[in-house]
């Protein structure tokens, strides 16, 4: 399994629960989804071990999805991470780009 494991905006509200279940992962929240978080105030920082971290390029936007969300799976893709997401339109792009994905909770 991957040493990453990203988060998507979606999933952000069980980050408790993630971190206890992957506490053996670097887990990542993007730069665009900690944005987010942030307007909907949402600190993904109050815990520890969240790795913040950007896409390596210029984030574009895939299919339907927010900019969050598709920078969510660009850094899993470039970091060959686990994908944890809430959303089924998330899942189901992830799985088209051969996105290791999975369904939270």
């Amino acid at each position: 399994m991957a040493g990453f494991v990203v988060i998507t905006f979606s999933s952000l509200k069980y980050l408790p629960d993630l971190l206890e279940k992957y506490k053996d992962k670097k887990i990542v929240v993007t730069l665009l989804t900690y944005a987010k978080a942030l307007k909907s105030s949402i600190n993904p920082l109050m815990f520890e071990n969240i790795w913040v971290r950007a896409y390596s390029h210029k984030p574009i936007k895939i299919n339907d999805l927010d900019e969050a969300d598709s920078e969510s799976l660009l850094v899993a893709q470039e970091l060959s991470a686990l994908l944890v997401a809430s959303d089924e339109k998330v899942e189901k792009v992830a799985k088209e780009m051969n996105i290791n994905v999975v369904h939270f909770p």
